[in-house]
């Protein structure tokens, strides 16, 4: 495993190299799998779970951005995880109050038109549940 992902960043920077930008990159920080997670896991971090810097570039607003790791904490996968895969919030099952919150997040979602918008709603939906 790995060696696939030296071989995927080697290839990422052997593809950068042609084109050199004259500014630094902006970094951001994700979340990442620490190790192998099968479904049903019930997050333990840091042990499962990592923090690292990639491009700005690379992200998508769908990853798990690093400061909000903690709150992954006690959170059951719904779908396995390889070593250094992004973590993403649609990954885990619903919590406790699972009907309800599903719901919540159901209607927050039909009310965005766009997905940035489902996926800006669904996220406040969850946190404002956990706090």
């Amino acid at each position: 495993m790995k060696r696939v992902l030296l071989l995927a960043l080697g290839l990422a920077l052997t593809a950068s190299a042609g084109t050199r930008r004259p500014y630094a990159e902006k970094k951001v920080k994700i979340v990442v799998a620490a190790r192998d997670l099968p479904a049903g896991h019930i997050i333990i971090a840091p042990a499962d779970l990592a923090v690292i810097e990639i491009s700005e570039d690379a992200a998508t607003r769908s990853m798990v951005e690093g400061e909000q790791r903690k709150y992954l904490e006690g959170r059951r996968l719904a779908f396995p995880m390889l070593e250094g895969d992004p973590v993403l919030s649609s990954l885990f099952e619903s919590q406790e109050g699972g009907e309800e919150i599903s719901q919540l997040c159901a209607d927050a979602v039909r009310e965005a038109p766009s997905a940035e918008g489902q996926i800006a709603r669904h996220r406040q939906v969850v946190l404002e549940r956990r706090l």
